[in-house]
């Protein structure tokens, strides 16, 4: 079984046009790319997860992983991107939504 987390990371400009919507009726503010990287998911109670990218925007992911979350709990999450060539990325974030599939 695995939980699907929604993440909303830190607000960003809504006049960037980068973030306007790319389909009719959608609700994110973010194009929204399908992308599997691996990602360490720390949260207070919770410290180095083992989560995978479903898709990624500017501000927000949707993550697979077999922990458990709760529904506004703050995390710090570590990735490689795709385009880096060394360290790692980390963002801070919010868990918005948990889907069990």
């Amino acid at each position: 079984m695995l939980l699907f987390l929604g993440l909303m990371a830190a607000p960003v400009d809504d006049t960037d046009p980068d973030l306007l919507t790319h389909a009719p009726g959608e609700r994110r503010r973010a194009f929204r790319r399908k992308m599997a990287i691996p990602t360490r998911v720390d949260t207070k109670v919770r410290p180095q997860r083992f989560a995978m990218t479903q898709d990624i925007s500017r501000t927000g992911a949707l993550l697979a992983t077999p922990s458990r979350f709760r529904i506004g709990e703050h995390a710090v999450l570590r990735f490689r991107s795709p385009d880096a060539t060394t360290g790692y990325t980390r963002v801070e974030a919010r868990i918005v939504r948990l889907e069990i599939n």
